[in-house]
């Protein structure tokens, strides 16, 4: 996994859109999913076998359907509650700025 930032749109597939941050397994429910991020308004998932955090924020439509994602994956050795404050807050910021460009 590689530390930085990205932004991902997609047009049909909520399904497929995730895959990038959720992707834990086939059995995993992706859709389930999409509603944990949806509800939250930001989703964090921490990678165990390469002590990683990807901290993603979804980008809606004025339909407040998903269209993307904003993410960021940090390490695990610069992480910390007030850190990923800040990265959500950042992320959610980074996003409201796109979807007032889409």
């Amino acid at each position: 996994m590689v530390c930085g930032w990205q932004i991902k749109l997609w047009h049909s597939s909520v399904r497929k859109g995730f895959d990038h941050i959720s992707s834990d397994s086939s059995n995993h429910d992706l859709k389930e999913e999409y509603e944990k991020i949806k509800r939250a308004g930001f989703y964090i998932k921490y990678e165990k076998e390469n002590d990683f955090y990807c901290i993603a924020v979804p980008l809606l439509n004025s339909a407040a359907h998903v269209i993307g994602a904003v993410s960021v994956v940090v390490p695990n050795c610069r992480y910390s509650d007030a850190l990923r404050t800040k990265i959500t807050e950042k992320l959610m910021e980074t996003a409201s700025v796109i979807r007032k460009s889409l």
